[in-house]
């Protein structure tokens, strides 16, 4: 089949690091365009990383979205600006656009439905789905190996669509609710961190996930190797970091039941994450070959979390879903 043409909305970290290293290796996807509105640099005296047409010479380039989005031989726009533009250019093509969705539910709600009404495909690039600890905790949560809710902090930040609540706390959330649906109600909390040397805790090993059911608990640490995704390796997770999976019954061969406590014991094999599967379910569901990974409800829905546990924390109260 003849590759998609890519077009590429910007071309600052979003677009560098955490989506053209997936979009490259897929043989069904070319990278045709870029919109950026920097002008094109000296090509002797420009850096690798500096602009798109250094690093990609036989692209296009544009710096006026009109033009961009009036090539018609873009036939997949992925979003990599600023997210106050989302909205914006979710209207316009069909398209990828980078976590947060939007910034409020008011415009997750009209550019859903522009792209019902026009048949295009949008959905949120929540390539958090695909890493090893996610993974490795749907499937725990699947097998109903820990029949319990997870617990988490979260940072709210003011500043709509910007810091950490609408920055990974956009993945977090949207994990939580593939894991566990709709929340019943939201309670959020404000807690200052500015001014102090780092907000990491006073632990040895940071914690990542810690997961507490009725029938069993999951706690993974932090891992922070340096990798980058085109490593060889990348997403592969050795054996001293797996997660340890704590059950009142024996869910997996890893498992050592311990007398003292009455329980299964044992360090869970994680995994293997693949963000490059996240554009190959994309192609797929562009050809109509499966149903689409991520729909832009759940990212809608991951938003008006956010909207609920400002309020929450605004006013004090524990605010219903609705």
């Amino acid at each position: 089949m003849v590759p998609i043409n890519v077009g590429i909305v910007g071309y600052g970290s979003s677009a560098k690091i955490y989506n053209l290293p997936f979009i490259t290796p897929n043989p069904d996807l070319n990278v045709y365009a870029f919109l950026q509105r920097a002008a094109i640099p000296d090509p002797k005296t420009a850096t690798p990383g500096s602009h798109c047409t250094i690093d990609f010479p036989n692209a296009k380039h544009y710096q006026s979205a009109d033009d961009f989005f009036a090539d018609s031989n873009i036939k997949l726009v992925i979003v990599c600006s600023h997210p106050d533009s989302h909205a914006s250019f979710a209207e316009k093509a069909l398209l990828v656009v980078e976590k947060p969705f939007t910034t409020t539910t008011a415009e997750a709600d009209r550019v859903i439905a522009i792209a019902k009404e026009s048949g295009k495909i949008l959905t949120c690039y929540q390539n958090r789905r695909y890493n090893s600890d996610f993974l490795t905790l749907r499937h725990l949560v699947n097998k109903n190996a820990l029949d319990g809710s997870k617990q988490d902090n979260k940072t709210i930040e003011y500043t709509l669509g910007e810091g950490m609540t609408f920055g990974l706390g956009a993945h977090s959330i949207d994990q939580a609710l593939v894991l566990f649906g709709k929340p019943a109600s939201v309670t959020a909390f404000l807690r200052s961190v500015r001014g102090v040397e780092t907000i990491a805790t006073l632990m040895q090993d940071q914690l990542k996930t810690f997961v507490r059911g009725t029938e069993g608990s999951f706690i993974k640490e932090q891992i922070f190797a340096g990798k980058i995704a085109t490593d060889e390796g990348f997403g592969v997770k050795p054996s001293s970091t797996h997660g340890l999976l704590t059950t009142l019954n024996e869910v997996d061969k890893s498992q050592i039941y311990q007398e003292d406590s009455k329980r299964y014991h044992g360090k869970f094999p994680s995994i293997k994450g693949n963000y490059v599967e996240y554009y190959e379910d994309l192609v797929a569901a562009i050809r109509g070959e499966r149903e689409l990974a991520v729909n832009p409800q759940d990212s809608r829905d991951a938003i008006r979390v956010i909207e609920l546990a400002r309020e929450s924390h605004k006013t004090g109260t524990t605010n219903q879903w609705s």
